[in-house]
């Protein structure tokens, strides 16, 4: 939720308006692309801890990571591949569901949490 109003992450109600965060969880993708620009995978991985942050906070369903299916030739991939395991090592943690964008192995979808959403 991005009302403009700060709040802190384990808030359970409003300080303003006294409504529950919790009813506030928003049903929007957010698209990011991580490595629009030949970004490392240090920067590419940077950019998605960000956007995950921004989704917790901002209490979004979830993100559709572009991450591009890489070079055929070379090391092409390596970005993909990364995310992914990446993404799977913090599954958990994150409650989160990981899924390919159907038809585009280029694009990878990260649903998260309800965080207490009915």
């Amino acid at each position: 939720m991005n009302c403009g109003f700060p709040l802190e992450t384990a808030m359970v109600q409003c300080p303003k308006c006294d409504s529950f965060i919790k009813d506030q969880f928003y049903d929007t993708i957010v698209t990011i692309d991580i490595a629009h620009h030949g970004e490392t995978w240090p920067e590419a991985k940077e950019k998605l801890d960000n956007a995950i942050d921004n989704a917790l906070r901002d209490r979004v369903k979830g993100l559709r990571i572009i991450h591009g299916l890489g070079s055929e030739k070379g090391f092409g991939g390596i970005i993909r591949r990364a995310t992914q395991e990446y993404l799977q090592s913090r599954k958990r943690a994150l409650g989160a569901k990981i899924t390919s964008e159907k038809g585009n192995d280029g694009v990878t979808l990260l649903y998260l949490r309800s965080q207490g959403r009915k």
